[in-house]
C-alpha cells in the first residue's frame, strides 16, 4: 500500500467518524436552531457546516506541508499555524468587507 492510499483511507475514516458522531450532530442542529430561529439568519447548521469543512479542506490541502519547513515531527501542527495567517491575508484582499 502506497503512502498517499493511506492518507487517503484516513481522511474516509475519519470523515466517516465526524459525520457519524452524535455530538457533532446535536451541535450542528441547536447551531442551526439559533441561527434560524431566534436570530433569523440563514443556515449554519450541518449543511453549511459541511460546506465550510469542504472549502477549508481545499484551502489546507495546498498548505498541508507547510510544516516541513520546520520539521517532520508534529509537521501537521505547524502547517496549521503557518498556513492560518497565509490564508486569513489572502481572504482579506479577496473578500475585505468581511475582516
Amino acid at each position: 500500500m502506497e503512502h498517499s492510499d493511506i492518507d487517503d483511507n484516513l481522511s474516509v475514516r475519519v470523515m466517516k467518524q465526524l459525520l457519524e458522531n452524535e455530538e457533532i450532530k446535536a451541535i450542528q442542529d441547536y447551531a442551526n436552531t439559533v441561527s434560524i430561529t431566534r436570530l433569523g439568519l440563514n443556515d449554519h447548521g450541518p449543511v453549511h457546516m459541511r460546506t465550510v469543512c469542504y472549502n477549508a479542506l481545499k484551502m489546507l490541502r495546498i498548505l498541508h506541508d507547510a510544516g516541513m519547513t520546520i520539521g517532520r515531527k508534529d509537521h501537521e501542527l505547524y502547517s496549521g499555524i503557518i498556513s492560518c495567517q497565509i490564508i486569513t491575508d489572502i481572504l482579506q484582499k479577496i473578500i475585505p468587507a468581511r475582516w
